[in-house]
């Protein structure tokens, strides 16, 4: 018992020490705003892309509950496949994660490639 309170407190005091060790950074105002058009709607497109990241996780999470429900009720005394569709919460959730990557990666060759010339997003100062 006495193992598992010191395991406990260490376990808090790791939580603590992290979130006062990320505070900090995180606290310093990187964002700009875009000048130009057409990088306000690519950074309306980045932020509409994280928010897809709650939608793509509600789907994941209800998808097999709501394939195993439809196969019950299809497979009504019957011989069925059970775990036709296991890869896709697998799939989505690779497919738009690969889209992100590709994405920055893109995002990153322009920034690098136009330096301070052209590219006027939150990337052109690094600190």
């Amino acid at each position: 018992m006495a193992c598992n309170g010191v395991r406990t407190s260490v376990s808090q005091g790791l939580r603590v020490s992290v979130l006062f060790g990320l505070h900090s950074p995180a606290n310093v105002p990187g964002y700009r705003f875009p000048k130009s058009k057409i990088y306000v709607a690519i950074d309306f497109a980045e932020k509409l892309y994280l928010a897809g990241f709650l939608v793509l996780q509600v789907s994941v999470t209800l998808l097999p509950i709501l394939s195993r429900r439809s196969m019950s009720s299809a497979c009504d005394g019957q011989a069925c496949e059970q775990g036709s569709m296991e890869f896709l919460p697998l799939m989505l959730t690779s497919v738009y994660c690969a889209i992100g990557m590709s994405w920055g990666f893109c995002r990153l060759i322009f920034v690098f490639l136009h330096e301070e010339t052209t590219y006027q997003g939150q990337l052109s100062e690094i600190r």
